[in-house]
């Protein structure tokens, strides 16, 4: 296995970067929001630059999903200092969040 093919994966096993990689997958857009109207990144479809914007903060943000309708389907609010798993500490109840949620525990599950 490449080393890049690696990192991916273990990229993915953090949930937040795991829900932006199945957004972008589903062909949804990605706003990383850090409160007090400040984006980290606005309705993008770059992981990294999802990436960059969620490293960047320190504590917690939230992620919000944007469909192409310009509407929004999910957020999470992520809470640095959880476990990869629990970096998404809680969600909004959305038909969208849950298919992901699911998709994540199928892929993770056996490790949290």
């Amino acid at each position: 296995m490449k080393t890049e093919t690696i990192k991916k994966v273990l990229e993915l096993k953090r949930a937040d970067f795991n829900l932006a990689q199945y957004a972008l997958d589903k062909g949804h857009s990605v706003t990383v929001d850090y409160g007090m109207d400040e984006d980290g990144c606005t309705k993008s479809k770059d992981f990294n630059e999802i990436k960059e914007a969620a490293d960047a903060i320190c504590d917690e943000y939230h992620m919000r999903i944007i469909n192409s309708d310009n509407r929004q389907i999910g957020c999470a609010w992520v809470v640095y200092g959880n476990d990869d798993h629990e970096l998404v500490a809680d969600y909004t109840c959305t038909k969208f969040m849950d298919e992901w949620w699911a998709s994540y525990e199928k892929a993770y599950g056996s490790e949290m």
